[in-house]
C-alpha cells in the first residue's frame, strides 16, 4: 500500500526496499524508525512509500505499550529481590524502550502506558511502591530525553553540556530505587544511617542532616534510607546515588533535607537529575489519585501547574513535560460527553490540545477529532472494565480554558 511520506509512522514496515543510486536505503519488510523517516524527507526527498498492508493509518499510532507487561514484572520482581544485576539489566530495556517511543518530531504523542497500573485498589503497600517507582523510571526517561535535547541546543561548550547532560542509566536506576527505603528497615540499615551521618562531605551541604535521628526510622527521610541501601549495590554511580539522596526536594529549599544551592540555575545533571524523579514522582502521585477517586485526569495537569507555582517542583521542567507528554495515552479507554465510548488512537502534546485527542468509537469504529469537534469532551476513562467518571461538563470546559493558559507557569 502506498502512502505519503508525511504519513509514515515508526513501526511501519516496508513492502518494498527503497533503493537510490543502486543503494538500498531502507529494506524489505523493515521497520522504520524516527530516524529512518526523517533522513528519506530530509536528506533524500522522498515523497511516498509503499509500506506492508494492514498497518495503521495516520490516525491511529503504534499501540504497543511503551514499557511491555513482561519488562514491568520482570522490573518488578528484580526490585523485590534486590537484584542489583537484573535492575540494571531492565534499566537498559527500559531506556531503549521509551526511546523508541519518540516520533519523528521528538514528541512523546504517541506514548502508552497503563493506566490500570496506576489502580491502588486490593494492592499491598509493597506493590504499590514498586508499581509507583517502574511508573516513575518510565517519566524519568521521558522528561530526561526532553531536558537533553534542551540542553544541547542551549550549551556550546561541550565541556559545560558534558557537566549538565544527565545520563539515562544513572536516572532510571535512580527512579527505580528511590523508595527503596520505605520497607527493608533492619538494624543493619540503621547502622548505615549512623555512619553516612557522621560523613563530612554530607553534613557540609545539607542543611538538615542533624534532623535525621540515629536511633530510629522517620518516614520523612525515606530518601535519605533508599540513598544509605544505595550503598550495599556495588556498581551504582556517585551520580545515581546523588539523585537518589535529593528526589524528594523542593525546587523552594523547603524540603526535608534543604540542598544548599538547590534552587540555583545551570546545576549539573545529578541535581537536576533529582529534580526530574521529584516531579515524575508526584506526577504518578497525582495521577494514581485521580484515578482511584474518579477525578479528571486534567486534573493531574492543573496540580502539578500549581505545584511549580508553589516552588515545589521546578518550573522549566514543569513545562516541558507538559507540553510534550499527552494526558490521555494511547490506548485509553474514554467515554464521552454525548454518551459515546471510545479508544485514544492518537494524541496531541502542547496546552492547546492536550484534552483533545482522535478517539475511535466502540460502537461503529468512527473517528471523532477533539479538536475539530469543539461541542465534544472527554467526561470519563474506562480500566479494569469500568467506567471512572470525571468532572461534569462544564468544569472540563473550565479546566480547558485554564489549560489553554497554563504555558505561563512561571
Amino acid at each position: 500500500m502506498k502512502i505519503n511520506i508525511n504519513d509514515a509512522i515508526p513501526g511501519m514496515m516496508l513492502e518494498e526496499p527503497i533503493v537510490r543510486n543502486q543503494v538500498v536505503l531502507v529494506g524489505k519488510n523493515e521497520p522504520l524508525t524516527p530516524a529512518i523517516i526523517k533522513k528519506l524527507k530530509d536528506r533524500f526527498a522522498i515523497e511516498s512509500i509503499d509500506i506492508v498492508s494492514g498497518e495503521k493509518s495516520n490516525e491511529e499510532e503504534n499501540m504497543e505499550d511503551t514499557i511491555s507487561e513482561k519488562l514491568f514484572l520482570q522490573t518488578k520482581e528484580a526490585l523485590l529481590k534486590h537484584d542489583i544485576e537484573k535492575i540494571e539489566e531492565n534499566a537498559t530495556h527500559m531506556v531503549s524502550a521509551v526511546l523508541k517511543s519518540i516520533d519523528f518530531n521528538g514528541s512523546f504523542s504517541n506514548l502508552k502506558y497503563n493506566l490500570e497500573h496506576c489502580n491502588t485498589l486490593n494492592k499491598t503497600a509493597i506493590e504499590n511502591s514498586l508499581d509507583h517507582s517502574i511508573r516513575v523510571a518510565t517519566f524519568s526517561i521521558i522528561l530526561t530525553y526532553l531536558y537533553n535535547d534542551h540542553i544541547k541546543r542551549m550549551v556550546k561548550d561541550k565541556q559545560e553540556l558534558e557537566r549538565r547532560l544527565i545520563n539515562y542509566k544513572d536516572i532510571t536506576l535512580a527512579a527505580l530505587l528511590h523508595d527503596s527505603g520505605k520497607f527493608q528497615r533492619d538494624q543493619a540499615l540503621l547502622e548505615r544511617v549512623q555512619s553516612l551521618l557522621n560523613t563530612p562531605r554530607l553534613i557540609n551541604s545539607l542543611q538538615e542532616l542533624s534532623s535525621i535521628p540515629k536511633d530510629r526510622f522517620d518516614d520523612r527521610y525515606t530518601e535519605f534510607y533508599s540513598f544509605c541501601l544505595s550503598h550495599e549495590f556495588e556498581g551504582l554511580s556517585d551520580n545515581t546515588r546523588i539523585m537518589i539522596l535529593l528526589s524528594n526536594e523542593n525546587e523552594n529549599n523547603t524540603g526535608p533535607l534543604k540542598v544548599k544551592g538547590f534552587n540555583q540555575e545551570n546545576l549539573p545533571g545529578k541535581m537536576v537529575g533529582a529534580k526530574i524523579i521529584h516531579l515524575c514522582s508526584l506526577y504518578d502521585d497525582y495521577l494514581s489519585h485521580c484515578i482511584n477517586t474518579k477525578e479528571s485526569l486534567e486534573n493531574v495537569v492543573a496540580i502539578l501547574g500549581q505545584a511549580a507555582n508553589r516552588g515545589v517542583i521546578n518550573s522549566q521542567l514543569t513545562n516541558i513535560f507538559l507540553n510534550n507528554v499527552p494526558i490521555y495515552p494511547l490506548g485509553t479507554e474514554v467515554k464521552l460527553s454525548n454518551g459515546e465510548k471510545g479508544t485514544v488512537v492518537k494524541t496531541f502534546t502542547g496546552y492547546n490540545f492536550a484534552t483533545r485527542p482522535v478517539v475511535r468509537l466502540t460502537t461503529n469504529r468512527k473517528i471523532v477529532r477533539l479538536k475539530e469537534e469543539t461541542s465534544i469532551v472527554i467526561s470519563g476513562i474506562c480500566y479494569n472494565n469500568d467506567l471512572v467518571d470525571s468532572l461534569v461538563n462544564d468544569q472540563l470546559q473550565e479546566i480547558d480554558h485554564k489549560l489553554h493558559n497554563m504555558g505561563k507557569i512561571k
